[in-house]
């Protein structure tokens, strides 16, 4: 269900040349910003492009997860953080299709990693980007914006 609606809204789109309303599917009346990525995708590669996408997101998390460990404790743990996250069957089922939680896992940790890092230096700039990819999350699943209070 979850993969069906996350395409077949953008292919909606695709169809009418647009936004348009759709009552019928109350998905679409949900934050949507990848969603909207996937239509771009699509329309340029096809309906395997969003799932090309989040391949290269689930990556991309597992480096997250690898920089956040390496920064708290050391590269050791850093690479377990990473080969344990990746082990999870719900993230390796969430690399294969168009869920939105892998991109979600990439957002927030990518967000926390600038915020600690303009907690280092105090550069305005890591704390701009730090609030910029916490927009991307909210904008692309509303419950990223728990993590914006903590």
């Amino acid at each position: 269900m979850k993969q069906n609606v996350y395409l077949a809204v953008p292919k909606i789109y695709l169809q009418h040349g647009g936004l348009v309303d759709l009552p019928y599917i109350w998905n679409s009346y949900m934050a949507h910003l990848l969603s909207l990525f996937y239509g771009l995708c699509m329309a340029i590669g096809g309906i395997v492009a969003p799932k090309v996408l989040i391949l290269f997101f689930g990556v991309l998390a597992v480096g997250a997860v690898y920089v956040l460990g390496s920064r708290f404790f050391n590269t050791e743990v850093g690479a377990w953080a990473a080969l344990l996250f990746y082990s999870v069957p719900v993230v390796i089922a969430s690399s294969a299709n168009t869920s939105l939680d892998l991109a979600q896992t990439l957002f927030i940790a990518s967000s926390a990693l600038a915020f600690f890092r303009w907690y280092e230096t105090r550069q305005w700039g890591w704390m701009a980007a730090s609030g910029w990819i916490a927009g991307v999350a909210t904008a692309s699943k509303i419950v990223a914006l728990s993590t914006l209070i903590v």
